[in-house]
């Protein structure tokens, strides 16, 4: 059925086929007040109402909700001076369906034969390609576009076979990406070796935190947690990844852990640390050739003097500067710890009893060779214990 009004300026047969065809858009015709003249079934099923309920009514007197979406579209497209707009629209409930989606309006100014304008002819097409539709929700949605750049966490839309769709504020911060640059790409691009499809492994892994390494523009990684959800776009599957930067949790985490077991001052093994990594260290014995385990205690004469004769400052430099010298002379497998204020131990594995004194007599020359501390000249009196373990020797 084709709804008509005798003062609609609708000669033509093109147009009159437009309204009457079964198939077609939703048509509406305004006249130049913006009252509604002329409508076809399918803009009449649009608006679920009856055509006594839209003749000779503006837009914005119409009770669907679909008129207002639509009222306001239009007045954007006038303010833009443009033909043709996209927006979203809410399918009516008696469609038993409850989605958005996004549709194309055009509007065609209409004319009598005098050239006067006489009013605008509306067509509005469903656009279910889901980049289209995203496209929207993240560049021309006002409200959608304010709450994805206001959020502190990287935002990445993607479609079903992981290709980024859109990326918000946050990310491309994140990532040291531009706007569009991202556009097309795998997400791999910025977690490789990631696979973040939900469906690959199942519904369980959706909403799951996990934890993985991002990758910046310029090649750098970063520790990153993120999250996966999912939503349908029309037939189309779309994905939602929700990442966070975690670089400062991690170092303040291993911070923490390494506080935990080293001497700050130092940073060597605490004492306690000390002789928990040298039990794991000789039992079971290392299979690397080596024989011996030796075990220097490093004790600084009378070091209270040094902290008396020129501050704690320099008694802080001194203790770091020997620790310095320690790491010198033995090899790196060693295993040195502060157990006291001024006492250290070290622990390392060498072939035979020979090489445990040359380790000691060059550890002890080292340590007692003059010092440059805080404008001072220092040479301290060192004092080295060494215990050597040879399996190779009874000890019946």
């Amino acid at each position: 059925m084709v709804l008509e009004n005798d003062e609609a300026p609708f000669g033509e047969g093109l147009v009159r086929a437009l309204f009457a065809a079964h198939e077609a858009p939703p048509v509406l015709w305004l006249d130049r007040t913006g009252v509604c003249r002329r409508v076809n079934d399918s803009f009449l099923a649009w608006l679920d109402l009856g055509w006594d309920a839209v003749e000779g009514q503006p837009l914005t007197a119409l009770t669907s909700p679909v008129a207002q979406e639509l009222a306001t579209v239009l007045a954007a497209s006038r303010a833009e001076g443009g033909n043709g707009r996209f927006g979203l629209i809410t399918r009516p409930a008696a469609w038993g369906v409850d989605e958005r989606f996004l549709y194309s309006v055009s509007c065609v100014p209409t004319s009598d034969a005098a050239g006067q304008v006489t009013g605008t002819l509306v067509v509005l097409q469903e656009n279910a390609d889901p980049r289209r539709v995203v496209d929207h929700m993240t560049h021309r949605d006002r409200l959608v576009t304010a709450i994805l750049d206001a959020a502190v966490d990287a935002i990445i839309l993607t479609d079903h076979t992981g290709n980024v769709l859109a990326i918000n504020r946050a990310g491309r911060a994140m990532f040291g990406y531009e706007e569009g640059e991202l556009m097309g790409q795998p997400l791999t691009a910025l977690i490789p070796g990631e696979e973040l499809d939900p469906e690959a492994d199942g519904a369980g892994r959706e909403g799951a935190v996990r934890q993985s390494q991002g990758q910046r523009r310029n090649g750098s990684v970063f520790p990153i947690r993120y999250s996966l959800g999912r939503g349908q776009v029309g037939e189309e599957t779309v994905h939602v990844a929700i990442l966070r930067d975690i670089s400062d949790r991690v170092a303040a985490e291993r911070r923490v852990s390494f506080l935990a077991t080293h001497d700050t001052l130092t940073g060597i093994y605490s004492r306690g640390a000390f002789f928990e990594v040298c039990d794991r260290s000789l039992a079971p014995a290392p299979d690397d050739g080596n024989v011996c385990a030796v075990l220097f205690s490093i004790d600084i004469d009378q070091f209270s003097d040094v902290n008396e004769a020129y501050g704690f400052h320099a008694g802080d430099i001194t203790l770091k500067t020997l620790v310095g010298r320690i790491g010198e002379v033995l090899p790196d497998t060693a295993i040195v710890g502060r157990i006291a204020a001024d006492e250290f131990a070290a622990l390392l594995h060498v072939p035979d009893p020979e090489a445990a004194r040359f380790f000691g007599d060059r550890l002890h020359d080292r340590l007692t060779a003059a010092m440059f501390v805080d404008h001072n000249w220092l040479r301290l009196r060192v004092s080295i214990g060494e215990a050597v373990f040879d399996p190779t020797v009874s000890h019946s």
